[in-house]
């Protein structure tokens, strides 16, 4: 009744609706809509709108991995990079190595923040805050901050060797209710 209802309002008389598709996984659709009669519904003109799709799909699916990849080649491209910047690093500029290569981290995966906890031989059993880049606008974060204190749940899973990804917050599990 909505799709009806949706299609009545943009003046629609006759639908197709065809699937993207690309690696056996559908990631859009190709839609047409027209005030007049069933044109596009005759199996002649279906046939071959499927086949135009088909190649639209492809070339999309071909853009997508291009993009896919040229993502994952600047990442690997930026690794590099910061692994050779603190190959022969004097200490002295350590610091400022860490804050650029958390800038550059933050912008080339678009997040507004990045932080460096590490553990201080004092407190084993914890993870301290002592790096944060973030971007113009974020929240401000607190420096010093004990990981134990701000996000148990999280700290317990990392120091077990998982790594905790939320999507959403409403993600976050309940045991996990402090964090």
């Amino acid at each position: 009744a909505e799709d009806k209802s949706f299609f009545r309002k943009i003046g629609a008389a006759t639908v197709a609706a065809i699937p993207l598709k690309a690696r056996d996984a559908v990631f859009g659709a190709f839609i047409l809509a027209s005030r007049h009669a069933q044109k596009i519904c005759h199996d002649e003109v279906l046939s071959s709108l499927v086949l135009l799709v088909d190649c639209l799909s492809c070339a999309l699916d071909g853009r997508r991995t291009r993009l896919e990849f040229e993502d994952q080649l600047r990442f690997q491209t930026l690794l590099a990079d910061i692994s050779a910047r603190f190959l022969h690093l004097p200490a002295g500029r350590l610091d400022s190595e860490i804050l650029s290569a958390l800038q550059r981290i933050c912008e080339i995966s678009d997040v507004d923040r990045c932080t460096l906890w590490q553990m201080r031989a004092e407190k084993p059993d914890t993870l301290i805050l002592t790096h944060v880049y973030q971007r113009d606008g974020a929240s401000p974060f607190p420096g010093g901050v004990d990981a134990a204190e701000v996000f148990p749940w999280t700290l317990r899973k990392g120091m077990e060797g998982n790594i905790a990804v939320f999507p959403r917050l409403c993600d976050i599990p309940p045991e996990a209710v402090r964090d």
